[in-house]
C-alpha cells in the first residue's frame, strides 16, 4: 500500500469511532451490525500508520449504513 494511502486510512477511523461513539454504540454493537469480529473492526478504528492493514471499501459502506451517517462525512467529503 502507497504510504500517502495510509493516512487516509487513519482519518477514517478516527471519524467512525467519532460517530460511533456519538451514537452510544459499543465497538461490539456496532461490529454486530456490519457482520465483522470486534478485533477487525478495532483494527479499523486504531489505525496503525505503520501497517499495511486496508479493509475493503464495501464496509465502509455498511458502517455509513449502521451509523446513519452519509458516507461521505468519513472521507472527509462533507
Amino acid at each position: 500500500m502507497k504510504d500517502k494511502y495510509k493516512s487516509y486510512y487513519q482519518e477514517v477511523g478516527e471519524r467512525i469511532t467519532f460517530y460511533r461513539k456519538r451514537r452510544g454504540m459499543t465497538q461490539q454493537e456496532l461490529a454486530l451490525q456490519i457482520n465483522c469480529s470486534t478485533e477487525y473492526l478495532n483494527q479499523i478504528e486504531n489505525y496503525d500508520i505503520n501497517s499495511d492493514f486496508s479493509w475493503p471499501l464495501d464496509l465502509l459502506f455498511a458502517i455509513s449504513d449502521a451509523l446513519e451517517i452519509d458516507v461521505l462525512i468519513f472521507l472527509g467529503c462533507l
